[in-house]
């Protein structure tokens, strides 16, 4: 979402025999702040431990005009989390035009998604959003063990 380019439909293109396109480094822009969230079935406040079962109801954020929250799913109301494969429902990704504004963008999405049947770390994230050392960018991957 930061450089305009989709690396999806690339792939795509690559796996039909085409060749990829001549970008250098120089003409990728690089433009605003992105997150993504993986909204998962499982239960953070028990060390994360995966949940199975079905999804009742499954409401998400509505997507903006200018296409900055996204949400890539496979999953869909009535779908059963099964404890046979992996318990993601759905990456949740949003863009703003710095930090702050992404951060408040995520968070607001995540406040209207709606899983029910199923524990999520829906409100686990939005702790995270919340904590000040996230808030500034000064955290390491042992921000959620310390806090």
């Amino acid at each position: 979402m930061i450089t305009d380019l989709d690396l999806v439909e690339w792939q795509i293109r690559i796996s039909n025999g085409q060749k990829l396109p001549i970008v250098k480094q120089a003409d990728i822009p690089l433009i605003g702040h992105a997150f993504e969230a993986r909204i998962y079935a499982e239960d953070p406040d028990n060390n994360f431990l995966p949940q199975s079962g079905k999804i009742r109801v499954l409401r998400e954020p509505p997507k903006l005009a200018d296409g900055s929250i996204r949400v890539d799913t496979g999953i869909r109301e009535g779908d059963t989390i099964s404890t046979f494969y992996d318990p993601m429902i759905a990456k949740l990704i949003v863009h703003g035009k710095n930090r702050q504004e992404a951060i408040e963008k995520l968070n607001t999405a995540l406040e209207k998604y709606q899983v029910i049947g199923v524990p999520t770390n829906i409100k686990f994230m939005r702790r995270v959003l919340a904590h000040k050392q996230f808030q500034e960018g000064k955290y390491d991957t042992s921000f959620i063990a310390q806090n």
